[in-house]
């Protein structure tokens, strides 16, 4: 969302005639997109961005395939879905299945970030503290 604001900043300043701002602009926007994970490239920006907040407070996540109402065999593409606690998030195309990358790449990410994984690891002794 950051690298998007900083685009119409840019665009701002290309029509205001400030060409040296616009350069500025245009090159803070590609510094930034370019530490997106390619994994959030797969939803739409304020959707990823929901997803991380959410994943801030979750209990636990899942992610799965979502098909599409109108697609009804078995083995049929849908959306993928990450459910954290009430809230699902979902990507924006729906040409994936379970055998996809992205979701194997989607899950690992989530296990990476994830403060539940935190918890995990701070539940047991530290090294060198009496139990």
């Amino acid at each position: 969302m950051m690298a998007h604001a900083m685009m119409i900043g840019r665009n701002t300043e290309m029509l205001s005639g400030r060409k040296i701002a616009a350069a500025r602009a245009d090159a803070i926007a590609k510094q930034i997109d370019a530490c997106v994970p390619d994994i959030a490239r797969i939803f739409d920006e304020g959707v990823f961005c929901e997803l991380c907040a959410a994943l801030a407070e979750a209990p636990e996540w899942a992610v799965s395939i979502k098909k599409a109402r109108f697609r009804t065999w078995e083995h049929s593409p849908g959306q993928i879905a990450v459910e954290i606690g009430a809230k699902t998030f979902l990507s924006d195309e729906a040409t994936y299945t379970d055998a996809s990358p992205q979701v194997e790449l989607l899950r690992a990410f989530l296990d990476e970030v994830s403060p539940v994984a935190d918890r995990a690891l701070n539940m047991g002794a530290m090294p060198g503290s009496t139990p």
